[in-house]
């Protein structure tokens, strides 16, 4: 496949095509769709802030309870973007203590007696390690919900994400299923390499 009508032409056969790559980042906790979900996610974030204070950069929603497509089963998808030297080990360490404590809480028993998962998923990255290109940032471009965003660091960063894939030609295949694939450089060639510079 090496033209820009051969993709649409496999649009045509098996999903939309978006690529525009227009699209308004959420902001606000209100944007959280599920009222059990968002009071589960306000105490989760009160609880980190209370850990990191002005260390705690971006909390950010994303995935299925970000789109408002999630069903009980689903997992809860979290980015925190966090300005600490400490270890990749010691932020899991802490967090899993603090997911722990919330999990445990009067609203995560809630929660989970109306028949949710706690499963959390957390990217804890410095803004060292956040302030570059990487994978999971394709689709948390399109489906955050920004909870806290410090100096709007990850805002810019998700502009900066986009004018890369942009300058790219990269869009977002959706399927009949209500999956996705990315196509990030169409008129890619056998061999060549790229990469997303932001």
């Amino acid at each position: 496949m090496n033209s820009l009508r051969e993709l649409k032409a496999l649009d045509a056969a098996v999903g939309t095509y978006d690529n525009s790559l227009i699209f308004e980042l959420k902001e606000g906790i209100e944007n959280i769709r599920d009222v059990y979900r968002r009071a589960f996610i306000g105490e989760l974030f009160n609880e980190v802030k209370k850990e990191y204070e002005d260390g705690l950069i971006s909390f950010v929603v994303f995935g299925s309870v970000a789109r408002g497509t999630d069903l009980p089963s689903s997992d809860l998808d979290l980015l925190l973007i966090l300005d600490t030297d400490v270890s990749f080990f010691e932020r899991t360490y802490r967090l899993s203590k603090l997911l722990n404590k919330v999990k445990t809480s009067n609203v995560g028993k809630a929660l989970e007696s109306k028949g949710y998962s706690l499963s959390i998923e957390v990217y804890p990255l410095t803004v060292k390690e956040a302030d570059g290109f990487r994978m999971i940032y394709l689709d948390i471009s399109f489906d955050a919900v920004i909870i806290y965003d410090k100096g709007s660091f990850f805002k810019k960063l998700m502009l900066k994400v986009r004018d890369a894939l942009n300058r790219l030609g990269s869009m977002r295949l959706n399927l009949p299923n209500g999956s996705w694939i990315w196509i990030l450089r169409p008129n890619l060639r056998f061999g060549e390499e790229f990469y997303v510079d932001i």
